[in-house]
C-alpha cells in the first residue's frame, strides 16, 4: 500500500516519496505554534530566521531539519544532512541548500520500519520567498 494524496497546487495525484516531499514541505513551512489545535507542529525554522549567519545557526538549521523529520514523519529516517552554498554571499543571494539523506519507510505511518530501496535525498531550498522540498530529478 503506497502512501498517496493529492498536490496542493495541481490538484494531480501524489505517490510515494513525491508525496512525502510534499508533507515534508508542510511541516518546514509551519511555525511553531500556528496550528490551533496542534501547537508543537512544524520546524522551528522560521524562529531562526534574520540571524547573523554562522557556523553555528546552520549547525541549528541542520538539527531542526532532522527533529522535524523524525518527530513528525514516520515515513522517512535522517541519515545526515548536508549543507550546499553555506557562505554569506550565497545565504544573501539565496542561494543556500540542504539535502537531507534519508531511508524511505513506506509504510512508517503505519508502525512498519521496513526500507525500502538504499538512501534517497531531499533537496530544502529558498525560492522566490517559499520553502520548497524537492527530489532531485535523474535526467
Amino acid at each position: 500500500m503506497a502512501s498517496c494524496g493529492l498536490d496542493r497546487w495541481t490538484g494531480e495525484p501524489l505517490r510515494d516519496l513525491d508525496h512525502v516531499a510534499q508533507a515534508v514541505q508542510t511541516i518546514f513551512a509551519t511555525r511553531l505554534g500556528e496550528r490551533v489545535m496542534l501547537r508543537w507542529f512544524g520546524a522551528g525554522l522560521s524562529e531562526l530566521l534574520g540571524r547573523r549567519i554562522t557556523p553555528a545557526l546552520i549547525g541549528a538549521y541542520r538539527m531542526l531539519l532532522v527533529l522535524a523529520v523524525a518527530t513528525w514523519e514516520p515515513r522517512l529516517q535522517v541519515v545526515r544532512v548536508s549543507a550546499a552554498g553555506n557562505t554569506v554571499n550565497a545565504v544573501t543571494l539565496g542561494q543556500l541548500k540542504f539535502t537531507l539523506i534519508c531511508y524511505y519507510r513506506p509504510r512508517g505511518h503505519l508502525g512498519d520500519t521496513t526500507v525500502e530501496g538504499g538512501p534517497r535525498s531531499l533537496d530544502i531550498f529558498a525560492q522566490d520567498g517559499s520553502l520548497l522540498v524537492r527530489l532531485p530529478r535523474v535526467a
